[in-house]
């Protein structure tokens, strides 16, 4: 792919999220790898494209392997403090303890701070985190605040560390993130207002007009799912894009794919 003009969506300053947190049962992860899901079987992409479409959607249900998204959810977008969920994978692989704290910080508060250093002790770490998890749609252009990912990647990668250690430290650290972040966020909006969630992690652009999220929780049949959405829009209109595309379907959820859908207040 060639090398493009892009702008600063996210980090190398201190901007960070938080998050609200609702008491839910225990995800339920032990028959999940006896489904096979649309992230095991999905089709190699013929190149990566970066969408310019409003939003995007992925819901996938590890018990059921229901799957939910909008025809975009393979099209690369601002992966935003999303982003740190892969850097973070790759330092409790190869990081010493301390930048394993550092790491866990980094979610739990979405340090952009942490963010920074970590990167800069390892930066193919987004590289090498897509190639080990097979995102097809992730990439990185020198710095974490420029990389790109998909709804469909964050909830294939979710998916797989679900599976694979349920009790992993990025899980847990999504479990704890804080109700506010280090740049004073408040983390409690999009994909983590629906039922049944148990851990989320959250991304923003520095100025605002980009909003993402991914939460992984369990439905009212005590079956694990994973969703992610992002918009260009506010953390408001996230929440109410969520809500409308998955808030009567977590539990009930059936294949299909959603259009896309204009954003509140565009």
């Amino acid at each position: 792919m060639a090398l493009i003009a892009l702008p600063v969506v996210a980090g190398d300053s201190n901007t960070s999220a938080s998050r609200l947190s609702t008491p839910t049962a225990q995800a339920d992860t032990s028959d999940a790898e006896e489904i096979q899901l649309i992230t095991d079987t999905a089709p190699e992409l013929e190149k990566q494209t970066i969408n310019p479409a409003p939003n995007q959607l992925t819901y996938v249900n590890l018990g059921t392997g229901d799957h939910i998204g909008t025809v975009s959810e393979r099209f690369s977008r601002p992966a935003l403090s999303l982003a740190k969920l892969y850097i973070a994978d790759y330092v409790f692989d190869h990081g010493n303890q301390s930048q394993k704290n550092a790491a866990i910080e980094m979610i739990e508060e979405s340090s952009d701070r942490q963010a920074d250093e970590l990167f800069d002790d390892f930066p193919d770490c987004i590289t090498d985190t897509a190639e080990k998890y097979n995102l097809q749609s992730t990439f990185t252009y020198g710095r974490w605040g420029y990389s790109y990912t998909s709804t469909f990647d964050i909830v294939s990668f979710l998916t797989q560390l679900l599976r694979a250690d349920p009790n992993s430290e990025i899980l847990e650290a999504m479990k704890d993130a804080a109700s506010t972040a280090e740049d004073g966020t408040k983390q409690d909006f999009g994909t983590d207002r629906l039922a049944g969630v148990e851990g989320s992690k959250w991304g923003w652009s520095d100025d605002n007009t980009l909003h993402s999220s991914v939460s992984f929780g369990t439905d009212g049949d005590g079956n694990t799912f994973v969703a992610a959405a992002m918009i260009t829009g506010s953390d408001t209109e996230l929440t109410e894009y969520t809500k409308t595309q998955l808030g009567d379907v977590v539990g009930m959820a059936s294949s299909r794919k959603l259009p896309f859908f204009k954003v509140m207040g565009q």
